[in-house]
């Protein structure tokens, strides 16, 4: 990639943004570990795809798994 600027970034945000993510992405774990399926399904946009699948479908298979 090039740019022309650079943008920097202080530890401290790049630190937050980390364990922002960490925390999204094992909350998701646990939801789908749980079976909890209204919670993990809840991870994706309405207008999620997977495949041909709508998110609701997507939903629907992941509960029949």
């Amino acid at each position: 990639m090039i740019f022309d600027q650079i943008r920097w970034v202080s530890h401290d945000s790049i630190k937050k943004n980390s364990e922002t993510f960490l925390t999204f992405l094992n909350d998701w774990k646990a939801s789908w570990e749980s079976k909890k399926i209204d919670k993990y399904i809840n991870y994706y946009a309405p207008d999620f795809r997977f495949g041909k699948m709508s998110r609701n479908k997507f939903k629907q298979y992941k509960t029949e798994l």
